[in-house]
């Protein structure tokens, strides 16, 4: 895990290393407290736990909702047939 502190906007820049590289940036949450993670470990064959920063687990944990209206709108697109009327005056 690696992390920048951006002082004037007060954002947190978190780099961790999950199955890939995951980076979140964030005003609302930090690294501290980290928060513990479950994965599974091929060399032990065993689920181990693995220190998550705070501002990931945060985003996995609120994520549901965005995925799940991202998924019906995909299934059910939008389309926007709005007539723009321009007047001369």
């Amino acid at each position: 895990m690696d992390y920048q502190m951006e002082t004037t906007s007060n954002t947190v820049i978190v780099r961790w290393n999950d199955n890939s590289v995951v980076t979140v940036a964030s005003t609302g949450y930090g690294v501290q407290p980290l928060q513990k993670a479950k994965r599974g470990c091929r060399e032990k064959k065993q689920l181990i736990t693995i220190p998550m920063p705070n501002a990931v687990a945060q985003y996995d944990a609120n994520m549901d909702g965005t995925d799940c209206m991202d998924q019906n709108l995909g299934a059910h697109p939008y389309h926007s047939h709005q007539k723009v009327v321009v007047a001369d005056l």
